[in-house]
């Protein structure tokens, strides 16, 4: 690389000469340092980031300014031949409206666009309003649809008739832009995805199929939608089967977005800790994931449990008769004040036989380097939380479990959590039809039980749930039976003006005190249920 000292005296010579004559082009900053450095044989970025090169162009652009710049000639034009010109507009913007609903103002990104641009800012608005999906993750879908309305101007076509063909032109066409595979994808299912909302609210009607031909007219047998749709099937914590609807010509790789992530069964996590067996820290590895399993703490949470959080000898009798011990955490992820965790009686006492055995041979070899940390590490420091992901990985792949990780196994307490919620409301006498809204507080429960910081993360689960349930009572070919016995009368009274309470501060935007109403229900459910398999007691 040339010095700079060449450089700088390159520059002065050429400022001496005034550029040898030639005229500087300016920019609004001042000089073009592009131009300036096509002169003197250097990078722009070098005439910026050397102080005394920066110095010097801005020496003598001071200098230069005192020169007045030649007018541009002026000329007064016939009034009969101007032609006003339009502002050109500028179009496809994206914009963030304020709507007003429910007593609450909602921000949405909005779609500025000459036409057709409607539905797809209704879709937004349902997206944000109905689904409280993310304003800022709706922008990135509104972005989506940006492209896609780009190139439908671009072929004049209109969104009704849109269909397969049109679809994969355009899938073409970013493939030929080398819009990489993962990316393509994602914008093809955010298009996907709009027309079954279309279809849905009966804006295209049979543009799109949404659900199972049984579900359609008898006369629609042989119809052939313009988009196609393919039930796609995903195995959930359960083992059991969930349905979506997706559009059959994604392209296979690692841009899929369907499975991939498994949360392991039953069976695999068992063959996962025999794997612990033959491990010198297995004990403690098991351990670890146990308390992931059966607590749902994150592994951070989990690590920095401490000694004395554990009860002592004194405190065993109030833990036996409880059958659990709360652990109040000092750090929550998106709880500033912490949470308390709750921890079955049983896995307390494997953590103490560990701390007793295992742990004390650490201390006794390398000394008390790990202080009052419960888990520690070879030697004898507290062990971290790459080092356990990176342990866990090693043991889910050599019991074949691939597509997961110790994190999924708090997907499984999740699930558990939105279930008991669910069986917790059902039990009230309330019934839980998808259009009663009790599944909304059922998740702000669950998320309460978490330590979540929204419900919307536990979706998933509860389409897990439902699914299954529904396929049940199919499969039984009965209807759901509300049982309402006197005693549970006014259970149930107290819990729909409290779930009432929850929606009306929602609606009005008040998260914090919603999620108070929410904890008050969680702590009346008996957490022990968590522990075991909701839907063997629901049956």
């Amino acid at each position: 690389m040339e010095g700079a000292d060449n450089i700088h005296a390159r520059l002065a010579k050429l400022i001496e000469s005034n550029f040898e004559g030639l005229k500087p082009k300016w920019s609004r900053k001042g000089v073009s340092r592009e131009w300036v450095a096509s002169l003197v044989g250097c990078r722009p970025g070098t005439l910026s980031s050397n102080f005394r090169l920066r110095r010097m162009i801005r020496d003598w652009e001071a200098s230069d300014k005192e020169e007045p710049r030649a007018p541009e000639e002026e000329f007064e034009p016939a009034n009969g031949n101007v032609l006003p010109l339009r502002r050109r507009e500028r179009l496809a913007r994206i914009v963030w409206a304020t709507v007003n609903l429910y007593k609450h103002l909602w921000s949405v990104p909005t779609i500025v666009w000459p036409g057709g641009e409607q539905y797809f800012n209704d879709w937004f608005r349902y997206l944000v309003v109905k689904l409280k999906r993310e304003p800022t993750s709706v922008d990135e879908t509104a972005k989506h649809v940006r492209q896609f309305l780009k190139f439908c101007k671009k072929n004049k076509i209109e969104l009704r008739d849109v269909d397969d063909d049109v679809l994969l032109m355009w899938q073409g066409e970013l493939r030929e832009g080398s819009r990489k595979m993962p990316r393509r994808n994602a914008l093809l299912r955010t298009i996907h995805a709009f027309f079954k909302w279309t279809a849905q609210e009966n804006i295209f009607r049979y543009i799109v199929q949404v659900v199972r031909p049984s579900n359609y007219p008898e006369s629609m047998l042989d119809y052939v939608f313009p988009i196609s749709s393919e039930e796609v099937m995903v195995l959930t914590t359960k083992g059991r089967k969930r349905f979506h609807w997706v559009w059959p010509f994604l392209e296979n790789g690692t841009g899929a977005r369907y499975g991939r992530r498994h949360t392991p069964t039953i069976e695999e996590i068992d063959r996962i800790y025999a794997f612990t067996d033959v491990e010198k820290h297995g004990i403690r590895n098991v351990l670890i994931m146990n308390w992931a399993l059966r607590t749902g703490a994150r592994v951070s949470e989990i690590l920095a449990i401490r000694l004395e959080d554990l009860p002592n000898d004194a405190q065993y009798a109030e833990m036996i008769e409880r059958g659990q011990w709360p652990i109040k955490l000092k750090k929550r992820k998106w709880h500033r004040e912490g949470g308390v965790l709750f921890v079955p009686a049983d896995l307390i006492w494997d953590t103490i036989n560990y701390i007793e055995k295992q742990r004390q041979k650490i201390v006794a070899a390398r000394g008390a380097k790990g202080g009052g940390a419960v888990f520690l590490s070879e030697r004898g420091t507290p062990i971290v939380a790459d080092s356990v992901t990176k342990v866990c990985n090693k043991l889910f792949n050599a019991a074949q479990v691939f597509k997961a990780n110790i994190h999924r196994l708090r997907a499984r307490f999740a699930q558990n959590a939105v279930e008991i919620s669910l069986n917790h409301l059902e039990q009230a006498g309330v019934t839980l039809d998808p259009s009663s809204g009790w599944h909304e507080t059922a998740l702000i429960i669950a998320a309460e039980m978490m330590g979540h910081s929204s419900p919307r993360s536990l979706e998933p689960y509860l389409h897990d749930i439902l699914f299954r349930r529904s396929e049940i009572a199919r499969l039984k070919n009965q209807g759901v039976v509300k049982r309402m016995e006197a005693g549970r009368e006014a259970e149930k009274e107290r819990l729909i003006a409290l779930s009432t309470e929850i929606g009306t501060l929602m609606q009005g935007g008040k998260e914090a005190q919603a999620r108070t109403v929410a904890r008050f229900i969680a702590n009346s459910i008996d957490r022990r249920l968590l522990w075991q398999d909701p839907a063997a007691m629901a049956a």
